[in-house]
């Protein structure tokens, strides 16, 4: 199988990767909306830009009036002043409300793209995972959620400016040029070029430190998250003092990082207004060579004033055009430093997303008739007279075929029989390794490295299997083999057609929103009253019907961390409940009953017993007490070798 290897980790500046990947975001945010409001605000924009060049020659019709004495023309000119100030008001406003109404647009459409690539499989499992070292990508919720806005929102704030800048720059240096002739465009441009080439290397490290508070940033709220859902337990050990050294620790790391970040900015921001004021005195030194050759020798005071005014203008208009994009730099460093994270995090998620679509393409291994079946299933001799015990030692398949390919099929073709999935030598280990299976590929693997070696069996419906084994031996890595979380290494398995499965971890996850919700997710449900109806005989079979008065109701929505609602034992049978309203036909239960009384075990068990939409359910347990309740065992052990029982 092919391995797709995940983008490499660059330095992070401004370069053309920034570029690329910033170009990339704008591209998948980009829509109909998008081009046409982008569109609109060029179009205003140049409205706004012809407003602000006429109002900027008010000054010197100001200036003429004042010099000549006119009244009248004064009074003029004033009525004019306010109709145009009112109208380039006006027009800023709806520059401002275009570009942030663009930048929602944005961000939904880029935030939708993520979310769909983020979800698609277990993309969001296998890059939030720090088993996975090819693959893990830090504070992904922060980048969807708060580094892509900060990308998008900022650039929206400077996009009317840099849509527009090269009309007016080219407008203004123009007109410099019919009052200065070519010296004065190019000694503005040149002193352009050389603040852009100095701003280039003084941003370098504030792009660096950028990213590295953002890292802490995520961090630091990690940090609080976790201690607001980890409360409990945190109360329980006692470990405030801990929890607030800690917490004091990633603080004086976020605020070291700041500090060494607004430095950074410290010296870019001294650079740019020196700029700015130059800018001043050098809009005066080029209209000085038109004046001093006595190029307007001939017009009156008033004229005069006017004139250079007017010029005056024009020239510091231009270099106000440069200044602005050069005053861009601390922006620009900010939008650097969040574009590599949100491109890093969209590179890996396009790679997985690739990966995923290869799996796919990859051919399966045809499924063995049963009357081919060999004793890789459990089939052989009686140990004794009361089970049937298949040993096997981890050896290395003979079967190339075996090795070259491996899979997890869904078989439309029921040449599974009676089975409701089979397991054919399959052998996996850790994910993540040098040496182990990738996240979003198989490679070679040593066998030190692997968990589980060579397992075959065959579930039928009416199976009932307990797995057992002491810590780290594998057992909760085989339900995300099967739940394909994770590519076996070796080996295929094969699951029967329609069939449905569930799988059930020790802590059960719960959503927001109500309680009804809650039992019927990760459906998502309508209110109604057959569902009620449904969610509360559910509750009652489970003697759970008592927690309904404590949520209000069924349907009252609530912002609550939900896991600190119930208890441990109570979550527990809550995702029973979601098993007796969405029925699988097989159920994978992964000590799903650790925190639940002897009394509701048993309880639990019946149930799923007697439910005949429940074909099979598989279950991991250390407690010999769930014995009882099952028909056949696997015992993994730690040398990797298994054994599996079936009692008669």
């Amino acid at each position: 199988m092919a391995k797709i290897l995940s983008p490499k980790k660059s330095h992070y500046k401004i370069n053309l990767l920034f570029f690329a990947r910033f170009f990339e975001v704008l591209r998948l945010s980009n829509g109909v909306l998008s081009l046409t409001l982008s569109l609109f605000i060029l179009l205003v924009s140049i409205l706004q830009q012809i407003l602000v060049y006429y109002v900027g020659l008010l000054a010197s019709k100001f200036t003429k009036t004042l010099v000549d004495q006119n009244f009248s023309d004064f009074q003029g000119v004033l009525w004019q002043a306010l109709v145009q100030m009112t109208a380039v008001s006006v027009v800023n406003a709806v520059v401002i409300y275009a570009s942030s109404i663009l930048y929602v647009h944005w961000r939904q459409n880029m935030c939708k793209h993520l979310h769909k690539i983020y979800f698609t499989g277990f993309n969001y499992f296998h890059i939030n995972s720090t088993l996975s070292s090819e693959n893990f990508i830090d504070n992904v919720d922060q980048r969807i959620a708060a580094d892509l806005d900060k990308m998008l929102s900022t650039f929206s704030s400077m996009f009317p400016l840099l849509l527009l800048s090269p009309f007016t720059i080219a407008y203004y240096a123009y007109k410099c040029y019919l009052t200065t002739g070519v010296y004065g465009p190019l000694v503005i441009f040149g002193v352009f070029c050389i603040g852009t080439v100095v701003n280039k290397f003084l941003m370098g490290p504030v792009v660096t430190k950028t990213v590295a508070q953002e890292l802490a940033e995520g961090n630091f709220r990690y940090f609080h998250m976790r201690v607001r859902s980890c409360c409990q337990s945190i109360a329980f050990y006692r470990g405030q003092s801990y929890e607030s050294v800690y917490a004091d620790q990633r603080l004086d790391q976020l605020i070291n990082i700041q500090t060494r970040l607004f430095f950074s900015q410290f010296i870019v921001k001294s650079f740019t207004s020196f700029y700015d004021y130059m800018g001043a005195i050098q809009s005066y030194l080029v209209i000085a060579v038109p004046i001093f050759r006595g190029h307007f020798d001939y017009k009156t005071p008033g004229e005069r004033s006017e004139l250079v005014s007017a010029y005056a203008f024009q020239s510091l208009y231009l270099i106000y055009c440069f200044s602005q994009l050069i005053d861009l730099s601390n922006k620009i460093s900010e939008i650097a430093g969040v574009t590599h994270r949100v491109g890093e995090l969209l590179e890996t998620l396009q790679v997985m997303q690739g990966s995923n679509e290869l799996l796919k393409k990859e051919p399966h291994v045809t499924l063995k008739s049963e009357d081919d079946d060999d004793d890789g299933y459990g089939n052989v001799s009686a140990q004794n007279e009361n089970s049937l015990v298949d040993e096997r030692r981890g050896s290395s398949s003979t079967d190339p075929e075996v090795h070259e390919e491996c899979s997890i099929n869904n078989n439309n073709n029921n040449s599974n029989g009676d089975f409701l999935f089979s397991v054919e030598n399959v052998s996996f280990g850790l994910p993540g390794g040098e040496k182990c299976t990738s996240m979003v590929g198989s490679c070679d693997s040593l066998d030190d490295e692997i968990l589980i070696k060579d397992l075959s069996l065959k579930i039928a419906s009416g199976d009932r299997l307990i797995i057992s084994g002491p810590n780290g031996v594998g057992k909760s890595s085989l339900f995300r083999v099967l739940n394909s979380m994770w590519q076996v290494q070796t080996g295929k398995i094969t699951f029967g057609s329609n069939i449905r499965t569930t799988f059930l971890p020790q802590t059960p996850y719960f959503c927001q929103g109500s309680l009804l919700r809650q039992l019927f997710y990760p459906k998502i449900t309508e209110i109604s009253e057959e569902n009620i109806s449904k969610a509360t005989g559910a509750l009652k079979l489970l003697n759970l019907e008592y927690i309904i008065e404590r949520c209000g109701s069924l349907t009252d929505d609530h912002d609550w961390d939900w896991s600190s609602v119930f208890s441990q034992g109570e979550a527990q049978r809550l995702s029973f409940a979601r098993v007796l309203l969405n029925p699988p036909t097989i159920l994978f239960m992964d000590e799903a009953t650790s925190a639940v009384s002897a009394d509701e075990q048993s309880r639990i068990y019946k149930i799923l017993s007697t439910n005949e939409q429940i074909e099979s359910y598989i279950t991991i347990a250390h407690s010999s007490a769930l014995n009882e309740y099952h028909n056949s065992s696997l015992q993994l052990s730690a040398d990797k070798t298994w054994k599996f029982t079936r009692y008669m």
